[in-house]
């Protein structure tokens, strides 16, 4: 038992009964799923940079959600910050075994925009960041 994470799930539970769509952002690392912060969620998303290391962590979060029965209803793996260039087939895993929906390219704009605090929610429709997003989410179902 932790007091900050019971006021987290009440906190969730709450808002999430006022709102279509509540989304969490989580620090890498499976913390948060053993201390259930995460659980009872339509769509787990599990964000994970295009190499080895980073996808094999990305599948252990997997895994680890089912182990210990988490209600998440779907979990989709999704690459980020990924290069015209890059070849899944050198990354040495199959990816689609572990609910691999698509591939977040890298983005001048976001970096731009990092660089200067700016703001993510105004990139243009034709940002190729916010397209791929915009596939991922249908591939989803959630629009």
């Amino acid at each position: 038992y932790c007091a900050p994470n019971e006021l987290l799930r009440v906190f969730i539970s709450k808002i999430s009964n006022r709102y279509q769509y509540v989304v969490m952002d989580n620090e890498a690392g499976m913390e948060h799923l053993s201390r259930r912060t995460t659980n009872d969620v339509d769509v787990l998303f599990i964000i994970a940079e295009p190499s080895l290391i980073s996808i094999r962590s990305a599948i252990k979060v997997s895994q680890t959600a089912k182990q210990i029965k988490l209600k998440v209803k779907k979990i989709f793996l999704v690459l980020n910050r990924t290069r015209m260039d890059t070849d899944l087939k050198k990354l040495d895993t199959d990816l689609h075994g572990f609910g691999f929906i698509g591939m977040i390219p890298e983005d001048n704009l976001i970096k731009e925009r990092g660089e200067k605090a700016g703001d993510l929610l105004s990139l243009p429709e034709d940002s190729l960041a916010v397209k791929a997003v915009g596939e991922i989410m249908r591939k989803a179902e959630i629009i």
